[in-house]
């Protein structure tokens, strides 16, 4: 499997955006919000994202997060998110790392080496512990986390809270 990451540009394409309308608007918690965009939008939201990774354009609520594709040789097959550093609200209620992957993709393995890449992405990032929240019900990306050093910190009505400690980049 070849699979690597790469940033969001204001000039990803219409295989970007494809792969975008693959992905549910609340994808077990992860929101798409392209998902009901045309493609014109699609340009705008890529252009105000690629700001949001510097940090401007960011709303009162918000922090600096850079958007990540992963792909499978030349093609996107997943949706990622890295916050750079979480509020009160996001350490209260989610993580720094969001991710999906496009339906066709889901249950191959994919997502194993998804969450590996981020949190390495993580790590070059100076992000630790890195927190990770995911939907309750998401049994799959519960034991991926887990699976790669997730220590359950707290629960919410909708999501289980985790930080990994782990500085080695020893992922699975």
């Amino acid at each position: 499997m070849e699979l690597y990451l790469k940033k969001l540009s204001k000039t990803d394409g219409m295989e970007v955006y494809e792969l975008l309308q693959e992905i549910d608007g609340n994808d077990n918690g992860f929101r798409n919000e392209v998902s009901s965009f045309n493609f014109q939008e699609f340009k705008y939201w890529l252009e105000r994202n690629e700001n949001f990774s510097k940090g401007r354009e960011l709303d009162h609520w918000m922090v600096p997060q850079t958007t990540f594709w992963l792909y499978r040789r030349d093609q996107p097959i997943g949706y990622g998110r890295i916050r750079h550093a979480l509020n009160e609200n996001l350490s209260k209620n989610s993580g720094h790392i969001g991710y999906a992957l496009g339906k066709p993709y889901r249950g191959k393995g994919y997502g194993h080496t998804f969450l590996r890449l981020l949190l390495q992405e993580c790590l070059e990032m100076s992000i630790h512990p890195i927190q990770i929240g995911v939907g309750i019900e998401n049994i799959r990306s519960n034991q991926l986390v887990v699976a790669n050093g997730g220590t359950l910190i707290s629960v919410t009505k909708n999501k289980k809270i985790y930080r990994i400690f782990r500085e080695d980049g020893a992922f699975h």
